[in-house]
């Protein structure tokens, strides 16, 4: 995979956490104000692990074509934390 192939896959990821976040914000307006604030508690964890990895894609779309392989490492690190945050976020919201 070449970074340019590499930077839509990471896109593509990023827009599918977007609607999860958003799904996810969806029901925590529905929920009652006892829950509430732990649902946004969550989001607002979710959204700075968006910010991480999209930082992370920023940078790898600035970097040169030799040192992306080494921004890739770091861009994977943030993509497994936000997936593994969503994960835990789901499992709260149930």
């Amino acid at each position: 995979m070449d970074k340019k192939e590499y930077e839509q896959k990471m896109e593509k990821r990023l827009h599918d956490m977007d609607v999860e976040i958003g799904r996810m914000n969806a029901k925590a307006d529905a929920a009652g104000a006892d829950v509430r604030a732990g649902y946004q508690k969550e989001i607002r964890y979710l959204r700075e692990r968006r910010q991480a990895l999209k930082a992370k894609l920023n940078e790898l779309r600035s970097s040169g074509t030799d040192a992306w392989q080494d921004i890739k490492l770091g861009t994977e690190q943030a993509w497994n934390d936000l997936s593994r945050a969503v994960k835990s976020a789901w499992s709260k919201f149930r």
